[in-house]
This record gives C-alpha cells, sequence and structure tokens, in this order.
C-alpha cells in the first residue's frame, strides 16, 4: 500500500516499503501514516497528492474529535461536543461514511 501517489513520479520509489499501517489501524500507526504524508509535503513541494482519502478512518476522527475542547462553540450545525459524543460511534461511522461518498 502507498502513502500517497503523485502526478510526478520522480522520487516516489520506496513509498510502499516504509507504510506500517495494517487494516485496523492503532493511533501510533494513524501518526505515523500522516507523519509520513507531512514529510514528504515538506520535501516535495511541488508533487500534488491524489489519494490521501484512505488516510480518514474512524480511528482519526475519533481522536481528532477528542481532541477538540470539550467546552468549544458550538459548529454551524448547532451541535455541541457533548451533543456529538452522546452517539460518538454511530456519528463517526456516519461522518465517515460521508466523506468516502463525498456526501
Amino acid at each position: 500500500m502507498r502513502v500517497f501517489d503523485t502526478t510526478q513520479r520522480a522520487g516516489t520509489k520506496g513509498n510502499a516499503s516504509g507504510q506500517s499501517t495494517s487494516r485496523v489501524q492503532s493511533r501510533g500507526n494513524v501518526s505515523q501514516a500522516l507523519d509520513r504524508v507531512r514529510t514528504a509535503a515538506r520535501e516535495r513541494k511541488t508533487e500534488r497528492f491524489t489519494t490521501l482519502l484512505h488516510h480518514i478512518n474512524i480511528e482519526l476522527l475519533r481522536m481528532s474529535f477528542l481532541a477538540i475542547r470539550r467546552d468549544a462553540a458550538p459548529g454551524v450545525d448547532g451541535v455541541t461536543w457533548t451533543d456529538y459524543a452522546a452517539d460518538l460511534e454511530r456519528n463517526l461511522t456516519d461522518l465517515h461514511g460521508r466523506i468516502h461518498r463525498a456526501a
């Protein structure tokens, strides 16, 4: 599995060998994958990243949600952190599906 695909092939050799994520990703694996994307983006500023959607998974969405301040203002939809957390797994599954369907 490649970390990313680019429209410019120069310099992409070896991306597959550094991939340590598994089908069920742990926090460490998600972090490592995103760190590799960040590093590649810094090193290869002219490349276009075309296949990053596979990094958006339920675990990453959960980590992102838990990183939000619990007392933050509600979103534009009026949903508070507490409201969203009340049915977190269903909400994350729904959000993940909508992201991948581009809905």
